[in-house]
């Protein structure tokens, strides 16, 4: 196979960043707006599904845009292209192995690090950054028991896994099928999934663990280490906002 003239080359490059970017731009967008939509049309055809509880309609809205977010990056290329992102390239080409187990532990360690020295910087050079800021996750500070498990399921499970696919799957596979520099897709990605999560402290905290993530993405061809660290993170903030009480929540911790 011919290689491309470089600046050939860094076209392709440049058009696929900029593709791929604004294609799941435009599925959250849509997703979102079709959420909106089915949150209508259940309102007139099924009243009594507004009887449940705030935070568990939150969790049903959410489970569902992120679903259809989902559907609409994977499978409508499909419609047009024929062809849809392979597992190699969302990283789900391999099951689960202990190697991943094993790695997500010192991962997480080296996340924790990092996004504390980070906050530390970013607060003493930046200081319109509060890096106690509770993290606006639209959830009650206080969960009724019937309502733990679905928050956790979204938060800890869901949550994680199609983020995973979306970012360290979609956007670094499809951005590094081009051939774009490691350091370059991990800094496009990880700048993405901070601005996703539209809170200073919250942006910078999970720009760091992207950055790990995207790491051992590289190093294990998979999203799987990835998955395990962001529900490790994930759990442990539930616990800390939702569990322990607000004493321990005033911290500050950050999920998502």
């Amino acid at each position: 196979m011919n290689k491309l003239p470089k600046s050939s080359q860094a076209r392709h490059q440049i058009v696929t960043i900029l593709t791929v970017v604004a294609w799941a731009i435009g599925a959250f967008i849509f997703g979102y707006a079709a959420t909106i939509g089915s949150v209508a049309v259940l309102k007139i055809i099924s009243p009594t599904f507004f009887g449940l509880s705030q935070n568990v309609l939150l969790v049903a809205v959410s489970t569902l845009l992120y679903v259809l977010m989902l559907a609409v990056l994977l499978f409508v290329p499909r419609l047009f292209t024929k062809r849809s992102p392979t597992l190699r390239v969302l990283g789900l080409e391999r099951g689960l192995e202990w190697k991943d187990v094993g790695l997500s532990l010192p991962a997480i360690v080296i996340y924790f690090v990092g996004t504390i020295t980070a906050l530390y910087l970013a607060t003493r050079f930046l200081p319109w950054i509060d890096a106690d800021q509770v993290q606006k996750t639209g959830f009650s500070s206080v969960l009724a028991s019937g309502e733990l498990f679905w928050v956790f399921f979204l938060l800890v499970v869901v949550g994680p896994i199609i983020e995973e696919v979306i970012f360290r799957g979609y956007l670094y596979g499809k951005i590094r099928a081009v051939r774009v520099p490691f350091w370059l897709t991990m800094i496009i990605v990880s700048v993405l999934f901070g601005i996703a999560h539209m809170q200073w402290n919250v942006g910078i905290d999970t720009f760091v663990l992207s950055m790990v993530m995207c790491v051992a993405r590289e190093l294990t061809g998979s999203i799987w280490t990835g998955i395990l660290m962001h529900m490790i993170k994930n759990g442990l903030a539930f616990y800390f906002l939702f569990i322990a009480g607000s004493a321990l929540s005033s911290a500050g911790m950050l999920i998502f």
